[in-house]
């Protein structure tokens, strides 16, 4: 996902979790958006839990600080560092087959293809 559809993760699992995003500040939400480059929606989530269980073990609030969400995320790896390479490839793929992507950027319309394996390992 890109910056905005970074933001509008945050935001919408924050509010899932009854957590109002504006509590934070849109500077702060801005800094969380870049430490989230290259995250996918479900790590963002991870994160945003992860910090979640945190503020509740350390206070019993549900609801976690800008510093306990920042290093939910710092601590998170997500798959495009883990697994680079593989990520790579996969966004090949889709460019060489012109797949569309949850943004909806393609240049033609998608065809319907038969299911196929992709050789990720050269296999």
């Amino acid at each position: 996902p890109d910056n905005q559809d970074r933001l509008s993760i945050l935001e919408i699992k924050l509010k899932e979790r009854g957590i109002h995003p504006s509590k934070y500040g849109a500077s702060h939400l801005a800094d969380l958006v870049d430490m989230t480059n290259g995250f996918s929606g479900a790590e963002i989530e991870g994160a945003i839990d992860e910090a979640i269980y945190v503020a509740f073990d350390a206070r019993q609030l549900p609801s976690p600080t800008i510093e306990e969400l920042s290093q939910a995320i710092s601590q998170t790896v997500p798959v495009s560092v883990r697994d680079a390479a593989t990520v790579q490839k996969l966004v090949e793929y889709c460019k060489t087959n012109k797949l569309r992507s949850v943004n909806g950027e393609t240049s033609k319309p998608v065809k319907a293809r038969a299911r196929r394996s992709i050789a990720i390992d050269g296999e």
